[in-house]
C-alpha cells in the first residue's frame, strides 16, 4: 500500500514540475514573442512616419 501511494506522490510532484517548467519556458517565448512585436511595430511606424514626412 505504500508503495502505490509512494509512487503516486512521486508522479505527481514530477507532473507538477513538468507542467511548471513547461508553464515558464511558455510565458518565456511569450515575452520574446511580444518583444519582437513591439520592435517589428517600431520599425513600421518610423518608416510610415518618415515617408509622411517626403
Amino acid at each position: 500500500m505504500a508503495d502505490g501511494t509512494l509512487f503516486l506522490a512521486i508522479a505527481y510532484v514530477a507532473m507538477i514540475g513538468i507542467i511548471g517548467g513547461w508553464t515558464w519556458k511558455l510565458l518565456a517565448r511569450v515575452g520574446e514573442l511580444s518583444e519582437r512585436l513591439t520592435a517589428a511595430e517600431a520599425t513600421l511606424n518610423d518608416g510610415a512616419e518618415s515617408t509622411e514626412e517626403e
